[in-house]
């Protein structure tokens, strides 16, 4: 690059200048610095994507425990909804994940949306876990449900929370 001082390049024109000389190709994007947040909403999108493709109940299970610290509403929304489609999540050999899942779900029940309430009641409903289980979770759910109202709710979710209890 050329600098004359009798013309001084603007900023726009150094980039410009930058990109055609090889410092960047115009197909690649400006390089940024990747926080700590970013790193984790990328995996939070990963970890959506492996729960959507899971296909059993050990699959489901272990990915919630090996990701427990970072699951989300929306990951345990369909944690839940697809562990109710599995015919074996009842089995014995699941509980310790299946309390496992419980107890991080009842701790963050307080922060979810009308959606992810429904979602989680209907699920593990339809999970047959039993009603020790199911009690305490259901139980969660019905008191912040009713401390809210159901202003919130969409006709899916009020018939998912009533099919649920």
């Amino acid at each position: 690059m050329v600098y004359n001082n009798m013309y001084p390049q603007s900023k726009s024109q150094m980039l410009a200048d930058r990109t055609i000389n090889g410092w960047r190709s115009a197909s690649t994007p400006p390089l940024t610095k990747t926080t700590p947040r970013a790193s984790l909403k990328k995996k939070q999108i990963e970890l959506s994507g492996m729960i959507s493709k899971a296909n059993s109940s050990t699959d489901l299970l272990r990915l919630f425990v090996e990701n427990e610290e970072n699951v989300n509403e929306i990951h345990l929304s369909n944690l839940w909804n697809k562990l109710g489609r599995q015919r074996d999540a009842s089995d014995q050999r699941h509980r310790q994940e299946i309390r496992r899942m419980i107890r991080r779900t009842v701790n963050l029940v307080d922060s979810y949306g009308s959606r992810a309430l429904a979602n989680i009641a209907h699920g593990a409903t339809k999970a047959r876990l039993g009603s020790e289980e199911t009690g305490v979770l259901l139980e969660a759910i019905g008191r912040v449900t009713i401390s809210r109202g159901l202003y919130d709710f969409k006709p899916q979710e009020i018939s998912n929370m009533v099919w649920a209890f």
